[in-house]
Formats: structure tokens, sequence, C-alpha cells
């Protein structure tokens, strides 16, 4: 998580969010999209990754990873 928190340090929020959805494999997109949730930095969409527009809504919450993710950075 601290290197998404590095990414939304250094570029803008939609800048960071293109970056993110750039560089992560699809099939990780879900875990992506719950550590930006749980930072409050989760967009509707994000634009120009590969020419297409990710709707975000579309992707499913790791819903176990973040409960496990919670109970991590809650104590």
């Amino acid at each position: 998580m601290n290197h998404i928190i590095v990414y939304f340090n250094v570029f803008h929020t939609e800048s960071a969010q293109r970056l993110l959805f750039f560089k992560v494999p699809p099939e990780n997109w879900a875990l992506l999209k719950m550590f930006l949730v749980f930072l409050e930095k989760c967009p509707q969409m994000v634009r120009g990754v590969n020419g297409s527009t990710i709707n975000i809504g579309d992707i499913e919450i790791e819903k176990d990873a973040l409960e496990v993710a919670r109970k991590e950075l809650n104590g």
C-alpha cells in the first residue's frame, strides 16, 4: 500500500490512477480497486489506459482481502 501512496504523493490524483491501472495487470484490478477504496482514491472511471476507458464499477472488490487489510491496518 505504501507504493500506491507514493504514486499519489508524486502525481496528480487522475494521473496516479491512470498509471496504476496501466501498470497493474487486469487480473489484479480487483485488488487495486480494494486498496484505492480503502485509501478513498477510487475513481468512477479511468480514461486513457491502452486507448480505452475503464469503468471501475464493473470491477468486483476482493472482499476477503478487504477484511484482511482492515484487520491488519486497524490492529
